[in-house]
């Protein structure tokens, strides 16, 4: 049997830190296709996840199309996790007649920070409008409450297009800035 704290004790970081680099050069172009196959594997599985959630999104030509910006920033408040990730330039916000669609091009974190979502417009309870930043509350699945932050750049016409648009839930209102609560 080997002694493996005699053989550690024996070894110095030196040592190991010289044979690690030998193998990394040694076996680059496997380590480097192993990579590979494990980000395009990981990426297809998130795609056949998104694809199977089901989430119609509409399309920034559609006819019902009131408002799109591209390249947004937002998080969701699902968890601490989504808290502190999020989406940085590189969200879609859509807003139609019916629908407020929120997706981005890249899924790698979509599933696991919970930056997809197509809000009935009828399940929006509350648009707080924060400087450059609005805060969403809505009923997720199940009639949960759920909370979503965007920054945007077209703040304006955002807040003109969800609340103006046909269908407007009566339950909508945009709550006072906060600058304007101080006063």
């Amino acid at each position: 049997m080997i002694d493996c704290r005699a053989f550690l004790l024996a070894t110095s970081l030196h040592d190991w830190n010289a044979t690690l680099v030998r193998f990394v050069f040694e076996h680059f172009l496997e380590i480097f296709l192993l990579v590979i196959l494990w980000n395009v594997a990981g990426n297809a599985w998130l795609l056949w996840r998104r694809a199977r959630k089901g989430l119609k999104l509409p399309k920034p030509g559609d006819a019902d199309v009131v408002f799109v910006e591209r390249s947004a920033s937002g998080r969701s408040h699902k968890s601490f996790l989504t808290r502190l990730g999020g989406a940085s330039n590189t969200l879609t916000v859509i807003v139609t007649g019916s629908d407020l669609a929120i997706t981005s091009f890249f899924p790698a974190f979509v599933g696991i920070l919970d930056l997809e979502h197509v809000i009935p417009r009828n399940k929006i309870l509350k648009i707080e409008e924060r400087g450059e930043i609005v805060d969403i509350e809505f009923l997720g699945q199940g009639g949960a409450p759920a909370k979503f932050t965007l920054r945007l750049r077209k703040m304006g016409e955002f807040l003109q297009a969800i609340g103006s648009s046909p269908g407007q839930p009566s339950g909508i209102g945009h709550a006072v800035p906060h600058d304007e609560q101080r006063a």
